[in-house]
């Protein structure tokens, strides 16, 4: 380790929940992918909204294999 307390158990936390923060990262960038066609009024009419609700849904129900593809376990 470091040898700084503080980073240490920085660094110590992010090893031990890495699957964890990786499945809240997938989340928020599909709850993003989601979001452009379940709220249309904040854009303009778009031809490709069922192309995001539907990459939207495949990384939500994904999630816990793309969290591990990600930190490699």
């Amino acid at each position: 380790m470091t040898g700084i307390p503080i980073l240490d158990a920085i660094l110590d936390f992010i090893d031990s929940y890495k699957l964890g923060i990786a499945m809240i990262g997938i989340a928020v960038i599909g709850m993003g992918l989601l979001i452009k066609p379940v709220f249309p009024s904040l854009w303009d009419r778009n031809r490709e909204a069922i192309v995001y609700m539907v990459i939207g849904g495949v990384v939500l129900v994904m999630i816990p294999t793309l969290a591990a593809l990600i930190v490699g376990s």
